[in-house]
């Protein structure tokens, strides 16, 4: 800030502004063990060398920021920012603005609202009438001289008067302002109300729906458990069915046996069994395995050494050569030396050899 701009400013202020800017920036005056509400008047010079010093530049802002925001509303400080020198100047001649507030609202916003001030400050400093903004005080009189006027204090009365139409506009301003925002509120918290009246209908709808459809799968489900109940009486029939007829087949079977003559028993007994065949080999269709005159088991590589290890009574032992490595062939023709290995070149071979059988 301006420092002549800013010693103008301070020594406007009232004492008791003076005491909290003081309090604020935590000024210290020689002789005086602190700074009171009692002495401020006496130690006003002091105090205002303190407060211009630049170590509490940004004290004496926060303190400056702290009374003007007392004086106007934020609205009227924010407002003041945005107009430019005539204005300000329109502002302060119509009486609705001190200038001292609108410097002090200038510089304690940003740096270009500093330099604002500073720039009207300037001007009028320069066209010789900053005296005539200078507020407008009753005289103090000193004991034994004569009081003041009714006509010294007339401008004095009238700048207390403007300040109180400013401070009654402003408050009626905030009161406008106020009762827009509760309006605002009443609406909306009217048509929350009607919101949540709206939802309250859908999850009422949605959990009559809810129950509507339990009812119906609760009555499926006893449904079904009788359908299931049912069932299983059923097959419980059915299985005592089975065993009856089971029991009724095995009656007759053992009473055709016993019709069978002894020359059909004879004819049965004359019918050979196929021959037990081991087939050493993979992938071979279950077609080859079972044929009216072998019984064919298949071992695969895999299973050689366990076959190996086994007892084997099969009555032949059958071999796909292509299949079964040369180190197994040598282990199994040692090992089973005393049966004869038929070796199969293809499965071709092997099926030409089962059709000539």
């Amino acid at each position: 800030m301006n420092k002549a701009m800013l010693k103008w400013v301070l020594a406007q202020q009232e004492e008791a502004v003076l005491y909290d800017l003081a309090i604020a920036t935590n000024c210290k005056v020689k002789g005086f063990r602190e700074i009171t509400r009692n002495n401020i008047k006496q130690i006003r010079p002091q105090v205002m060398n303190e407060l211009q010093k630049t170590t509490k530049v940004m004290r004496l802002k926060a303190g400056l920021r702290k009374h003007i925001n007392q004086c106007l509303t934020e609205e009227a400080v924010k407002d003041i920012r945005k107009l430019n020198r005539d204005e300000l100047l329109e502002l302060v001649n119509t009486g609705k603005y001190s200038l001292i507030n609108i410097l002090l609202a200038l510089t304690t916003g940003e740096v270009e609202d500093s330099e604002e001030a500073e720039a009207l400050f300037a001007f009028i400093s320069d066209s010789g009438n900053l005296a005539r903004y200078e507020p407008q005080t009753g005289i103090v009189q000193n004991q034994g001289e004569e009081p003041a006027s009714i006509e010294t204090a007339v401008p004095a009365m009238e700048s207390i008067i403007r300040d109180l139409e400013e401070r009654l506009s402003q408050e009626k301003l905030k009161a406008v302002k106020l009762d827009e925002v509760m309006k605002e509120l009443r609406e909306k918290r009217k048509a929350e109300v009607q919101e949540w009246k709206k939802e309250r209908k859908t999850h009422t709808e949605e959990i009559k729906a809810l129950k509507i459809e339990l009812e119906n799968k609760e009555k499926q489900i006893t449904e079904q458990a009788d359908d299931i109940a049912g069932l299983k009486e059923e097959v419980s029939n059915l299985q005592e069915e089975v065993k009856r007829l089971i029991t009724e087949l095995k009656t007759k079977t053992v009473d055709a046996a016993n019709l069978i003559s002894p020359q059909d028993q004879q004819i049965a007994n004359l019918t050979p069994s196929p021959k037990k065949v081991v087939l050493l080999g993979e992938g071979v269709h279950e077609s080859f395995l079972h044929t009216p005159q072998y019984d064919v088991e298949l071992v695969g590589n895999g299973q050689i050494e366990d076959f190996l290890q086994r007892e084997s009574h099969s009555e032949e032992i059958w071999m796909l050569s292509f299949q079964i490595s040369p180190p197994k062939q040598r282990k199994l023709k040692s090992v089973l030396k005393e049966k004869t290995i038929k070796e199969f070149l293809t499965l071709v071979e092997l099926q030409s050899y089962l059709n000539k059988r």
